[in-house]
């Protein structure tokens, strides 16, 4: 019975030594993401994804589908974009109204 409490003491003392992980930073973690919800456009002509433009405000783009032209179809300067969708036509974008 000694030896194992010995054993156990000997154990946390070695666990209670050991490093903790770096934390992830909150801009990992609440940051706005590179690209995110990339959808196709009804003819499969476009792709379209949420990005943040150079004030760090999530908006629309949209390219060819093989990625030539990006650029943003949306130009919110305060309020970020959450959801998006393509039109029935394929040709607009219609967003989700504010909450």
């Amino acid at each position: 019975m000694k030896r194992l409490l010995l054993l156990l003491l000997l154990l946390f003392a070695a666990s209670a030594q050991a490093e903790l992980p770096a934390l992830i930073p909150r801009e990992v973690l609440f940051g706005n993401p590179q690209r995110t919800d990339p959808q196709i456009s009804p003819d499969g002509s476009q792709l379209s994804w949420l990005a943040p433009d150079k004030n760090g405000v999530l908006n629309v783009w949209v390219s060819a589908i093989e990625g030539a032209s990006p650029h943003p179809v949306t130009n919110e300067p305060g309020y970020p974009i959450h959801y998006y969708r393509w039109a029935a036509d394929g040709k607009r974008i219609t967003l989700s109204p504010r909450q």
